[in-house]
């Protein structure tokens, strides 16, 4: 995978690596040009979380085929983050552990 784009939000607090909590969506985020948008927004919406985007490999259809969303912080609610991206137009959820056909 091509890490695209990367925000680190470090700055903004001081964190504890070891009361992190880390969250991973996937996404059918399809550019640079929309995840930094996208991005923006999140950070806008949630400045305590650590968030960057990975561009998927696969051409197979979302979901086996996707771009993956990291999300850190002390507090993440998957809930939020799923729905502003899927109000931004996205198909967004949290990654499971599964094999694509």
């Amino acid at each position: 995978m091509q890490e695209f784009f990367v925000k680190n939000n470090t700055q903004r607090g001081h964190f504890n690596p070891d009361s992190m909590m880390t969250e991973v969506f996937i996404t059918n985020i399809p550019d640079q040009i929309q995840a930094e948008s996208v991005l923006k927004i999140l950070e806008e919406s949630f400045p305590e979380l650590i968030i960057n985007f990975d561009a998927g490999a696969s051409e197979a259809p979302f979901p086996c085929g996707h771009n993956i969303l990291r999300v850190g912080g002390p507090v993440i609610n998957p809930e939020n983050i799923i729905s502003l991206v899927n109000n931004l137009g996205f198909s967004s959820g949290i990654l499971e552990d599964k094999v694509c056909q």
